[in-house]
């Protein structure tokens, strides 16, 4: 692998083949169950609603 430089290396991905190569295994596991995937989406939920509250009140919609 030659060397890239540093703009071209931060966008770099590795592609699964060579990572299966690498890891010996031939798939992929779940790390993530339901109870994660489910404190990701309420934690997403509730953090577009903070920064939509404080747009419109810097605004000055939301009755500010």
């Amino acid at each position: 692998m030659s060397i890239r430089n540093s703009s071209q290396s931060i966008l770099w991905r590795k592609p699964i083949v060579e990572m299966e190569e690498e890891s010996g295994q031939s798939h992929l596991f779940k790390s993530l169950g339901l109870w994660q995937l489910t404190a990701i989406g309420v934690g997403g939920i509730i953090g577009v609603g903070i920064f939509t509250l404080a747009g419109l009140v810097a605004n000055g919609g939301a009755d500010a």
